[in-house]
């Protein structure tokens, strides 16, 4: 026990800790009472409202200030702009969660079928008595059903969801992501795709394509700092779709739609992972032994051969960086070539994005065939930099 303690005796220690637990329990009911939810029917009331007043052309501010005014209450910007953009309402929701829906519709199906709550609940790990509401019609991931007569909310640019269609863009897109980009999750509302890479044509048509199945500009910018150009943009429905470990069979349908989407896909990702030496070797390292055997069967769809894939560097190997201490291989590092005969085929079909690479190819094409090699079936000009189409 401390001296204070003793100082003090048991009693006043007792007193003492009893006047602490009053001041927190004063402070626990004042901020109960200041964070206090509006009731619900007040809530809705007041959202309709809301509506109303946006399809007359009042902006977020005005709202504000009307509502205050009738009501007596302030309500924030963000929560009028999601009212009035159908992002969230307190009757329904506009956009619900895609996988939730498909949990929902599962669950109706066995529930028909005879299984019990727990049993349902069991095979698509959710809890029993969301199943029981689920079942007896008082919850769905739809919400409640909204009352008749609701203003629509007002049209705008911001699209709460985005329909992704198979097309050559978004094999790009599949291809670099799973190469040098990344798919990154911060909130609920803070789903990121993009890429950072050293050269600027490579960035800029990831952009250009991301700006096509988003339909939205995308813009390039410089970092100073790391030497690097960068793109990215926010999307919940492609971060489901490109989030890592990479789900094949998610991703399939959008490469495999037809052989421009194959050929764009593998443009991507050896636009990330791919080189190409002086004697005209193309090789492709990476530490995903599956994703190297599946490029294998897309490049041999469009006819072109490979060797390998085959171990180069297994676990724990040192590997030396300029700049920086000695690191070591996490994981082992495998690496694919193409056959040099079919090297006409691959500059033909697939191609580099990247210029340093496809002028390497080009040089050594020249060379071997004597002649300049057949025009690619893509074109490489690159569309879309530092925000210009």
């Amino acid at each position: 026990m401390s001296w204070w303690r003793r100082w003090l005796g048991g009693e006043a220690m007792a007193l003492y800790y009893a006047d602490v637990h009053r001041a927190g329990e004063r402070l626990r009911q004042r901020a109960g009472e200041a964070r206090r939810l509006l009731p619900k029917d007040l809530r809705r009331e007041m959202y309709v409202e809301a509506l109303t007043l946006a399809s007359r052309g009042l902006g977020y501010r005005k709202i504000v200030r009307e509502l205050r005014e009738k009501y007596g209450l302030g309500v924030s910007n963000s929560t009028i702009s999601y009212w009035v953009r159908g992002i969230h309402t307190p009757y329904y929701r506009r956009s619900p969660d895609e996988e939730r829906v498909k949990i929902y519709r599962e669950a109706l199906r066995l529930h028909a079928e005879g299984y019990g709550y727990r049993m349902i609940a069991r095979k698509l790990s959710v809890s029993p008595s969301t199943v029981g509401d689920w079942v007896r019609g008082r919850y769905s991931p739809y919400g409640p059903e909204p009352p008749a007569g609701l203003p629509p909310p007002r049209p705008t640019k911001h699209r709460p969801w985005i329909e992704l269609v198979p097309s050559p863009e978004l094999a790009y897109v599949i291809g670099a992501v799973l190469g040098d980009g990344y798919a990154y999750s911060g909130t609920n509302q803070d789903k990121r795709i993009g890429l950072n890479a050293m050269d600027e044509e490579f960035v800029g048509e990831f952009a250009r394509c991301l700006t096509k199945v988003l339909r939205r500009p995308v813009r390039v910018w410089f970092w100073k700092e790391r030497r690097l150009f960068m793109a990215r943009a926010r999307s919940a429905a492609l971060y489901r779709l490109l989030r890592k470990p990479a789900d094949m069979k998610r991703l399939r349908p959008y490469i495999e739609h037809c052989d421009d989407c194959a050929a764009a896909f593998l443009r991507g990702f050896f636009d990330s992972e791919g080189s190409v030496r002086e004697d005209g070797e193309i090789s492709i390292v990476n530490t995903d032994l599956g994703m190297l055997r599946y490029v294998r069967r897309l490049l041999g769809r469009l006819g072109i051969e490979v060797r390998g894939p085959r171990l180069q560097k297994p676990k724990g190997t040192p590997t030396y960086f300029p700049g920086r201490r000695k690191a070591y291989k996490k994981k082992d590092c495998f690496v694919m070539r193409i056959r040099k005969h079919c090297n006409p085929t691959y500059y033909q079909r697939v191609g580099f994005t990247i210029t340093r690479k496809r002028r390497r190819l080009e040089k050594y094409l020249e060379k071997r065939l004597g002649r300049k090699p057949l025009p690619q079936t893509f074109s490489p000009s690159h569309l879309y930099l530092n925000g210009k189409v």
